[in-house]
């Protein structure tokens, strides 16, 4: 995949041309954004991998992708921190200024519906982005809130007890230790 960038300017007016593949998208650009943050040279091999199946998932289901959507997206991945809403609009606002905090949620949902991020946590509470969509489990710290990922092959494939089966079809199974983080644990 392959974006470029290409900046004109006069008066402080910028028209910004991104190309991705063979779509091109123009932005009128006041303040001359860097949207050459796009380049997803600069990325690790499995950001860069996730971009990618992000462009895929978009086009299947037939949406635009856009410079909002693919900082969002890229904030979540780029995390290991399971950010909210509300610290992914921080980190974006950065580099798009004039993006809403409506824009980083509405991006989220759909992220999600897509399959491409996925919430933690229990409803009403904050709503965390984890950008990882491979099997992983949580450490979560009880004092600090702090998420942590970490991989064993023998908790993905639990068993799915016959009781909860009762409750309807489980869709991904996620198991979550919860303690004090080394941090909080040496205070």
């Amino acid at each position: 995949m392959v974006y470029t960038v290409h900046n004109s300017g006069y008066n402080n007016i910028f028209l910004t041309i991104l190309t991705l593949g063979n779509v091109a998208s123009i932005f009128l650009n006041k303040n001359n954004y860097d949207l050459g943050s796009f380049a997803m040279k600069h990325e690790s091999p499995e950001i860069r991998e996730r971009l990618e199946h992000l462009k895929k998932a978009l086009q299947n289901a037939g949406i635009k992708m856009t410079p909002q959507r693919m900082e969002v997206f890229r904030e979540v991945a780029r995390s290991t921190e399971h950010p909210d809403a509300e610290a992914i609009f921080k980190k974006v606002r950065h580099k798009l200024p004039s993006i809403s905090l409506d824009t980083v949620y509405r991006n989220l949902w759909l992220l999600i519906d897509l399959g491409m991020v996925t919430d933690l946590g229990p409803p009403g509470d904050r709503a965390r982005f984890d950008g990882n969509i491979k099997p992983h489990h949580h450490f979560v710290c009880s004092k600090c809130g702090a998420v942590r990922d970490f991989y064993n092959r023998d908790f993905d494939n639990l068993e799915i007890p016959n009781d909860v089966k009762k409750f309807g079809a489980v869709q991904r199974t996620v198991v979550e230790f919860r303690g004090l983080c080394s941090r909080c644990y040496g205070k």
